[in-house]
C-alpha cells in the first residue's frame, strides 16, 4: 500500500536510495545530506512510499515561465509487483492536487526502456536529454 512518508520513514526512503544508487553504480550518497533533505521534503514536498519503494519531489517555480512544476527528485521500486506504477499514481494525483502545471520525471539513460513508455502511455513526453560529466568521483 502506497501512502504518504512520515519522519518515521526517513531510514527506509535512504534505504531504498541506496539500493537504487548501488545498482546503478553512482556516486555515494551522503547521508547526513540525504536525510536532511528528506526530512524536510516529507515536511514541504511530495513522498510517498510503500514497504518496496518511494517516489520524492518537490515544487517549485519555473524561472523563466509562468508555471509551477513537481519536480522527481527520487523514484524507485524494487520488483515487478506494480509498486512503480502505484507510486506514479499518487505522485500524479497530489501534483492533480496541487494544481502545479506540469510534472518534471527523469530516468536514468541505462532504465529499461518500458519505463519511458509507461511514461508515455500516462501522457509524459521525452522533453530533455541531461549528460554528467564527473570531475569528482566521491
Amino acid at each position: 500500500m502506497v501512502r504518504r512518508a512520515l519522519v518515521s520513514d526517513v531510514d527506509h526512503i535512504l534505504d531504498i536510495a541506496t539500493v537504487f544508487n548501488d545498482e546503478h553504480g553512482l556516486p555515494s550518497i551522503d547521508e547526513t545530506r540525504a536525510r536532511a533533505t528528506l526530512l524536510n521534503l516529507i515536511e514541504t514536498g511530495v513522498v510517498f512510499c510503500n514497504e518496496v519503494g518511494a517516489i520524492v519531489g518537490m515544487t517549485y517555480t519555473d524561472p523563466f515561465r509562468s508555471r509551477t512544476l513537481l519536480l522527481e527528485i527520487g523514484w524507485y521500486a524494487k520488483g515487478g509487483n506494480m509498486t512503480g506504477l502505484r507510486l506514479l499514481k499518487s505522485f500524479m494525483n497530489e501534483a492533480k492536487q496541487l494544481d502545479v502545471d506540469a510534472i518534471v520525471l527523469s530516468t536514468l539513460s541505462n532504465s529499461d526502456y518500458r519505463i519511458g513508455k509507461l511514461l508515455e502511455r500516462k501522457g509524459f513526453v521525452a522533453s530533455e536529454t541531461s549528460y554528467n560529466l564527473e570531475l569528482r568521483r566521491t
